[in-house]
């Protein structure tokens, strides 16, 4: 399942009997029959809620992004999606190259869908210069969590998914432009969403890596972000 959309776009599956993913020739969409509890940092329907489409928009690499929230509505809307319960999310990368990982376990499920690029690679630190807040994210991470998760579990889950993130990039040498060890890019974006079933007896409380949920978040994120980065670099090696 690692990177499904490589031959083409216009592909569509089902890893969970309610939850679909396709990815489009400029967007991937990940729908869930119900809605999901979510928490998110993306410029359209982010924030925490109930969503049941979750996609990644794939905007030119040069897209002004004077107004990216009404763009992403607009775009949505084009789409036929159901904007009241969509999560928006843009990016430059190339979706064909999307990264994909699932953990099946006895107490959670777990699907994840990374889009990659990093050429605006950046190192978050007391020395990062000013961004335009606007500019199209370039990893994007899409994270379902099929289980009952407390609230603040879901924000560790962010947490757990971020660090991972940073390490995957360590691992790949990923540097910004000063040569320094890169920690994202500039304008990445999350959303980890959660179906709290009842057919799981068991609450998480914890998403942090010491616990089986915070670990099997890290292991998808890691290599999802790994693959999807090594992808990208490979792409724009001559």
């Amino acid at each position: 399942m690692a990177q499904p959309f490589l031959a083409a776009t216009d592909v569509c599956f089902k890893p969970w009997d309610w939850l679909s993913v396709a990815c489009y020739r400029d967007y991937i969409a990940i729908c869930s029959e119900f809605p999901l509890y979510t928490i998110s940092s993306a410029i359209f329907g982010g924030g925490a809620g109930e969503r049941r489409i979750f996609t990644n928009w794939r905007v030119p690499l040069h897209y002004r992004c004077d107004q990216p929230a009404a763009d992403a509505e607009s775009f949505l809307k084009r789409r036929g999606l159901d904007t009241a319960v969509s999560v928006a999310m843009l990016t430059a990368a190339d979706l064909r190259l999307a990264s994909v990982r699932e953990i099946i376990a006895e107490q959670f499920r777990l699907f994840c869908c990374v889009t990659a690029g990093t050429s605006n690679a950046v190192r978050t630190d007391n020395r990062l210069p000013a961004f335009a807040e606007t500019q199209p994210g370039t990893i994007n991470c899409l994270l379902m969590i099929d289980a009952r998760v407390a609230e603040p579990a879901l924000i560790n889950a962010v947490v757990t998914a971020t660090e991972a993130k940073c390490a995957a990039l360590q691992d790949l040498n990923v540097t910004d432009g000063h040569g320094r060890t890169a920690t994202g890019t500039s304008t990445d974006a999350i959303a980890v969403a959660c179906s709290q079933r009842s057919a799981f007896a068991q609450t998480h409380l914890y998403a942090g890596p010491a616990s089986l949920l915070g670990n099997a978040v890290g292991k998808v994120v890691y290599e999802a972000v790994y693959e999807a980065v090594s992808a990208y670099k490979e792409k724009k090696t001559p």
